[in-house]
C-alpha cells in the first residue's frame, strides 16, 4: 500500500513538473484566457443625451437578459428591440421611439404580403425607415 502510494505520488510530481513546460504552459493560457468581448452595441456608450443613453441601454439589457431567455416571438428581421436601438440611434428619442412604437404595433403575422420574406431566417424583412417611408441605410452611416 506504501508503494502504491509513493508511487502515485512521484508520479504526480512528475506529471506536474512537465505539464510546466513553455508550450504546455501557452497552450493552458490561451485556453483559460476568456475571449474578447464584442459587444454590438457600443454605440449605447456614446449617446448624446442621458434619455438616449437609458433607453439604449434598457433595449440592451432586455435583449441580452429577457429576450435571450424567451423562444424568439418576433416576425421581423431585425427584432424589434434591435430595431428600437437603431431607430433611437439614427433618428433621437422622440422620433425613434415613435418609430419604434409603430414598429412594435405591427410585430404581429396578420398581414404578411405587405413584407418581403427572408426565407432563410423564416422572418419578414422590415429595416429602419425615416418618415419619408424611406429605407435608411445603416452601413453607410457607420462609417
Amino acid at each position: 500500500m506504501k508503494r502504491i502510494i509513493i508511487t502515485s505520488l512521484i508520479s504526480l510530481l512528475a506529471l506536474a513538473l512537465f505539464a510546466q513546460k513553455g508550450r504546455y504552459v501557452e497552450q493552458f493560457s490561451e485556453i483559460s484566457s476568456p475571449p474578447p468581448r464584442n459587444s454590438k452595441y457600443k454605440f449605447t456608450a456614446n449617446a448624446s443625451n442621458p434619455l438616449q443613453f437609458i433607453l439604449s441601454n434598457l433595449f440592451v439589457g432586455y435583449k441580452r437578459f429577457v429576450s435571450s431567455q424567451d423562444v424568439s416571438g418576433c416576425s421581423f428581421t431585425p427584432s424589434c428591440s434591435v430595431y428600437a436601438l437603431q431607430a433611437i440611434q439614427h433618428q433621437g428619442v422622440v422620433v425613434g421611439a415613435v418609430n419604434f412604437f409603430d414598429r412594435f404595433a405591427r410585430c404581429n403575422a396578420l398581414s404578411p404580403e405587405h413584407y418581403p420574406k427572408d426565407y432563410i431566417q423564416r422572418l419578414l424583412i422590415d429595416p429602419l425607415r425615416n418618415s419619408k417611408y424611406q429605407v435608411i441605410d445603416l452601413e453607410t452611416e457607420q462609417q
